[in-house]
């Protein structure tokens, strides 16, 4: 009675160790889910492999009580089921660190100093004071001699203004420049359009002549016009010994005019 009771008990060891089968699919489910669950406590993810535990180790027992049983019998040896290896257990990844944003370099909290140089220039004195304007009149023409207030202590430009209530059909003007110390002409110009007139510059051994004869044939209207001589000198130079003298006729009338400036 007792042989046949153990026969049975091995028959349905047999049959159970048969029937088990590791769920390979299952596993990997869970081995996902703990990956996706990795804020979940530590007693919850080591669940599934408790599970797996606890079966290996009925395994181990129904093998036991069958090698037991046979060992009492002595005619018949259960062979155990080939015992898969557990799952591996995967460490959960762990969460990549915040990233911290350096910190940015500190800049200077001072600008570096722009003075300017502490060497000063000196400028230029100022031109020599105006000596007035010369004023002249005849029938029909005025004039006015100036400095030009563009001036300065090394170059003038002395200028020569007529007016006149006629038109001018002839024109001649001279400005006579007193050559005193360092004076070279340097230019002159009119506000009579240039193709209209002839305008000379002459140096002679005490002065230096600009002279602006109108063409013949040309005819100015009658209204103001400048007549300009343009030279370096010596610093500070006098124009007192500087003179003009213009001649115009109009509607067959001369006028003349001198003046200085």
């Amino acid at each position: 009675m007792r042989e046949q009771d153990e026969r049975r008990l091995r028959a349905v060891l047999r049959e159970q160790a048969g029937r088990h089968q590791p769920d390979r699919d299952a596993m990997l489910q869970r081995i996902a889910a703990t990956r996706t669950e990795r804020r979940r406590p530590a007693l919850i993810r080591l669940r599934p492999l408790a599970a797996a535990a606890g079966v290996a180790a009925v395994l181990g027992i129904s093998i036991a009580g069958v090698r037991l049983a046979g060992n009492h019998g002595g005619t018949e040896h259960v062979a155990a089921p080939t015992r898969q290896p557990g799952p591996a257990t995967v460490a959960p990844t762990p969460s990549p660190a915040a990233s911290r944003p350096s910190a940015p370099s500190r800049l200077p909290s001072h600008a570096p100093s722009s003075r300017p140089p502490s060497n000063k220039t000196s400028s230029p004195p100022p031109p020599p004071a105006g000596q007035g304007h010369s004023s002249s009149a005849d029938a029909y023409l005025s004039s006015h001699g100036e400095i030009n207030p563009g001036s300065n202590a090394y170059w003038t430009q002395s200028d020569v203004v007529l007016s006149s209530g006629q038109d001018i059909t002839a024109l001649d003007v001279t400005i006579t420049v007193k050559k005193t110390a360092q004076v070279v002409g340097t230019d002159k110009w009119s506000t009579v359009a240039r193709q209209k007139m002839t305008l000379t510059m002459t140096t002679h051994d005490d002065t230096v002549v600009f002279h602006f004869v109108l063409n013949d044939g040309e005819t100015l209207p009658a209204g103001e016009y400048t007549f300009s001589a343009q030279f370096n000198h010596a610093q500070d130079r006098s124009a007192k010994s500087d003179t003009y003298a213009a001649r115009t006729t109009a509607g067959g009338t001369e006028a003349r005019v001198t003046g200085g400036f």
